[in-house]
């Protein structure tokens, strides 16, 4: 169930460290070795110039504490299905503390009503191996057919945004 004294924000330039502490302990979760979250890390991180290019939301607790972040937007030529009105979900992150609490569906419910009414049909989703069933769940549509690198290559239509 969701707490209801979350607060979901627009984030700005003085919240990418709180932003980004979410997204380290967020991938010291992972199911992969310690090296490969030590490499990747420093490439999920959020920098001034993502607030400018992309659509990034925090939920706060009821202390003010920033415990889940996504970030989407426009779908550039390499990442697109080809589909009408696409975007691309760039990352949804989840402190360990609070997952499994409604914040990650909390904050995708937020972003498919914001997409909506920016015009979007849909998120393509490029998730991690750990992030299939969230997304089923919810109910991204797994494109298998589609030749990409992305293994965990998912759908998801925003026109049932609550």
């Amino acid at each position: 169930m969701v707490d209801q004294t979350w607060i979901i924000e627009s984030a700005a330039a003085r919240d990418l460290p709180g932003i980004n502490r979410v997204i380290a302990a967020a991938i010291s979760a992972w199911t992969v070795s310690d090296r490969v979250k030590r490499l990747a890390l420093p490439l999920y991180h959020y920098e001034l110039a993502d607030l400018e290019d992309l659509q990034i939301d925090k939920v706060l607790d009821s202390l003010g504490t920033i415990v889940g972040v996504i970030a989407w937007g426009a779908v550039g030529p390499e990442d697109t299905l080809g589909r009408e009105g696409e975007a691309l979900l760039h990352g949804i992150y989840v402190a360990p503390t609070h997952q499994g609490l409604g914040v990650g569906k909390f904050l995708l419910e937020h972003a498919k009503q914001q997409a909506q009414r920016c015009g979007y049909r849909g998120f393509i989703i490029k998730a991690s191996k750990d992030a299939v069933r969230f997304f089923e769940h919810l109910g991204g549509n797994r494109e298998e057919h589609v030749p990409r690198e992305y293994p965990y290559l998912f759908w998801l239509p925003v026109q049932n945004a609550e």
